[in-house]
């Protein structure tokens, strides 16, 4: 297996955290970066969803990054595209992307980041993004930091997994 070359990319993990999956009727809640070199990691939540996006898609223009997630393609990165499309807000495409979901395929035994980092014997979060919803809705913006902080970590220790296994 070979990875994407990351010649002069920080490798960064990143998530969003929204309040559900459809683009047209969720929000954006948070969003997070985690440097995997130094395990230092950034939250970003503003209660304006288009101050939000802006804050992201500002961090993502700084370039540098090689952005690393779990259906990141699939889903974060269309998310974000959509949402600030409705603000329109541009939005300059990542450097380079690295989708660790691709290796699992769609599952229909739904092979999701938390049933494999559990597989893996690696710790994941306790609490689920279903939860998230309702995390926003009381305003519980320490939850809903919380589980991203977690879900990243999650998300480093599969991909560092994933390196040391395959040698990458």
């Amino acid at each position: 297996m070979e990875i994407l070359s990351s010649k002069g990319l920080k490798d960064t993990i990143f998530d969003l955290e929204t309040t559900g999956i459809d683009p047209l009727s969720s929000r954006i809640t948070a969003a997070g970066f985690l440097d995997v070199e130094t395990g230092e990691i950034e939250i970003i939540i503003d209660k304006s969803e288009e101050e939000l996006i802006r804050k992201i898609v500002e961090k993502i223009g700084e370039g540098g990054y090689r952005l690393i997630g779990w259906r990141i393609r699939s889903f974060d990165i269309p998310m974000l595209v959509l949402r600030a499309l409705r603000y329109k807000i541009d939005t300059a495409a990542p450097n380079r992307i690295y989708e660790l979901s691709e290796y699992f395929g769609n599952s229909p035994v739904g092979i999701d980041s938390h049933n494999l980092a559990q597989y893996l014997g690696i710790h994941c979060t306790t609490t689920s993004g279903r939860m998230m919803p309702k995390a926003y809705l009381d305003n519980d913006y320490e939850f809903i930091e919380q589980h991203l902080k977690e879900d990243l970590i999650m998300i480093k220790e599969i991909y560092e997994y994933i390196k040391e296994v395959w040698k990458l």
